[in-house]
């Protein structure tokens, strides 16, 4: 059983030590109840490690722990922003940390669980990131791009930052301005700061396990998940979610002056739905095949992620 290998595999782990446990994989693998059996028989607790379960309200098309599950064991790192708030990955691993530590101080084991690979990769590789923004560099370039000159933009990206260059689009304005933004405040390429951004070791003991199971078995239970979501109410949800972040927007408190740019909203599962409900594109029948190929092809992307996770240990669900 999967829960023996990761017994046998932690059994040097001990509570109160700064050790931890990180059960990745998939969307739809089995992540949450096989952390939960982990955090059960290693007297842990539960760190999410996923990118969109840190929103309120967003329940079903995130697939969170159900109320009963949670009260089995305490999980951290749910409900923890409003959806209309961006939340970066120097956020999340700042914030995933101080759960972190204060788990191991009360002795236990923190068993982090999650799908988003970079915010593994950001805790067992220490990744330090540069949070700095400077509102005035922002707004210059801001200007220049109102003012349609976006070619002059991307051509002083290629000056200052070619690599940068060549893997963002030029008519991406947006990502075109940040790495700019980021070359002034830091003075370095975005090759340099990802190289600076490994040289320092965590302070804790990250194990992490990989579940790995046969893609006809994941595609099932992905198509099963998204039905599930649908009769529970995937709809409603999103309606709700839609029109509090538009509000939101329209009062001047989300991190965006447009809905179009909330991360949360992105989501899989939402975003289609948000094209049926609020701009009649695709029938509910298009949408819920649409979920499934998208969520299909995003499972494949993690397992191409997490291959290339230092020191994983691939567990077989089979």
């Amino acid at each position: 059983m999967l829960i023996d290998e990761i017994l046998r595999q932690t059994e040097d782990f001990e509570c109160g030590k700064a050790n931890a446990i990180i059960i990745g994989g998939p969307t739809a693998s089995g992540k949450t109840s096989l952390a939960i059996e982990t955090a059960l028989r290693k007297n842990g607790e539960i760190v999410s490690c996923d990118s969109m379960q840190i929103y309120k309200r967003m329940d079903i098309g995130t697939a969170k722990a159900t109320a009963e599950e949670q009260s089995k064991v305490p999980h951290h790192m749910i409900d923890i922003i409003e959806p209309w708030i961006n939340y970066s990955v120097f956020d999340y691993k700042e914030a995933a940390e101080k759960c972190i530590a204060d788990i191991i101080s009360r002795g236990k084991i923190p068993v982090i669980c999650g799908g988003t690979g970079l915010y593994i990769n950001s805790l067992i590789e220490n990744r330090q990131y540069n949070p700095e923004e400077d509102p005035a560099v922002r707004a210059e370039l801001e200007t220049m791009a109102d003012n349609g000159e976006y070619d002059l933009l991307y051509d002083m990206l290629c000056n200052c930052d070619p690599e940068a260059a060549e893997i963002i689009h030029k008519h991406n304005v947006k990502r075109v301005i940040r790495a700019l933004e980021l070359y002034r405040i830091t003075g370095k390429t975005q090759c340099q700061r990802n190289e600076a951004s490994h040289c320092v070791p965590p302070s804790v003991e990250y194990r992490t396990f990989i579940i790995n199971m046969d893609r006809e078995r994941l595609y099932e239970r992905i198509e099963k998940r998204v039905d599930i979501m649908f009769a529970e109410g995937l709809y409603k949800e999103t309606e709700s979610v839609y029109n509090e972040c538009k509000e939101a927007v329209e009062k001047g408190i989300a991190s965006s002056g447009s809905v179009d740019e909330l991360t949360s909203l992105a989501a899989i599962g939402y975003r289609e739905m948000i094209r049926h409900i609020f701009f009649d594109e695709m029938s509910l029948e298009e949408v819920c095949e649409k979920i499934k190929i998208n969520t299909r092809h995003y499972a494949k992307r993690q397992m191409t992620w997490f291959r290339k996770t230092p020191g994983a240990v691939f567990i077989d669900a089979e």
